[in-house]
């Protein structure tokens, strides 16, 4: 790539990181408890609002990975001289593929001693290993979930990867229509009773509702306008669309604009979490499932310590996270970049792909 290397956006990493922790922390607690798990924190309006909604966090994941993509790739609106479909896609095989693969191959032993109530034992088949070996396993190809439970969100977003490159490398006037279009279809999607076909529609409409809030980054729209556009959707929830598309098109391309406002979000802490994003959304179901599969006498061990599952669980997440983004994430992405492009290091992006 040519030109000057875009400035990396902390506030909006940590925004990823955020959802990340919220849907791991605390909305999918429920793979081990299954059930909500509030304990004394039982009915604040933010814990209470995470468990019954946390799913949309996910759409948060897709607005934030079409700001940041358009941030990094894009100059005019239009794709940035130097930038390859070689250099692109190897740099988003680099960063997603390693831990997915990982991640995917550790959840099979838990799963496959039927522990696991989530139904996945069922497509533990040689169709969707294949899915998810070429990361189609949230194309609307597979048969509900499969393997790692979330990774269907990264395979959608690989999809709209495709997308936007091919119409960024058409041109900016291309690649608008290709949004308006992408959107229309995403929120169409969704309108059916099919959650394989709502699922890609909600990233299609997320990712690219990121790219156009990028588009009004300029604009410096008063936060006075941005809360209200964050607040209001996240307390009314539509009965016409999905919450989480109607959440991606209305207040997350808001929170978007409104984080890089917030110095607080830019703090090491917010860095830290937005870096390992993805690590902590890919490792909490492994460890929630191992520790089902593995802790003698789970049910009863979950009824007398409720706390010291949810906490451990917690802290060994965390922990997996950290090391595995440091050890594992960082140097293979640095090996595999090297072999297939030629980088010898991995350049520091202004994206951390979920």
């Amino acid at each position: 790539m040519t030109g000057s290397r875009p400035q990396y956006i902390h506030e909006i990493d940590a925004l990823r990181g955020i959802a990340a922790l919220s849907v791991a922390c605390v909305f999918h607690l429920f793979l081990m408890f299954g059930a909500k798990f509030t304990g004394p924190l039982d009915g604040l309006p933010v814990l209470s609002w995470l468990y019954n909604a946390g799913w949309t966090m996910v759409d948060l994941f897709f607005v934030v990975s079409g700001y940041v993509f358009a941030h990094v790739y894009l100059a005019e609106n239009a794709l940035k001289t130097g930038v390859t479909g070689k250099s692109f896609f190897v740099a988003r095989f680099a960063r997603l593929y390693p831990l997915h693969i990982l991640t995917m191959f550790l959840v099979i032993p838990p799963i496959a001693l039927g522990v696991v109530t989530q139904g996945l034992h069922d497509n533990l088949d040689l169709y969707h290993f294949v899915l998810n070996l070429l990361m189609l396993q949230g194309s609307g190809l597979n048969d509900r979930y499969s393997f790692n439970v979330v990774s269907w969100s990264v395979s959608v977003e690989v999809l709209c990867y495709v997308l936007f490159f091919v119409a960024a490398r058409a041109g900016a006037g291309a690649l608008f229509l290709t949004a308006m279009f992408a959107i229309f279809v995403g929120v169409w999607l969704t309108l059916e009773d099919n959650m394989l076909t709502s699922n890609l529609g909600r990233g299609l409409s997320g990712f690219f509702a990121g790219y156009f809030a990028w588009r009004l980054r300029n604009l410096n729209i008063p936060s006075s306008v941005l809360v209200p556009c964050i607040i209001i959707p996240i307390l009314w929830v539509p009965n016409f669309i999905n919450f989480g598309t109607f959440l991606g098109l209305t207040a997350f391309p808001a929170a978007v604009l409104l984080a890089q406002r917030l110095p607080f979000l830019g703090a090491r802490f917010f860095r830290w979490l937005g870096d390992r994003s993805y690590s902590i959304y890919l490792w909490h179901p492994v460890v929630y499932f191992s520790a089902k599969a593995y802790i003698p006498n789970f049910h009863g061990f979950r009824e007398d310590h409720p706390f010291l599952l949810a906490g451990g669980a917690i802290f060994v997440v965390l922990a997996l996270s950290d090391l595995g983004y440091r050890y594992f994430e960082t140097p293979m992405r640095g090996l595999i970049r090297g072999k297939l492009n030629g980088q010898a290091k991995p350049r520091k992006e202004a994206l951390n792909p979920v």
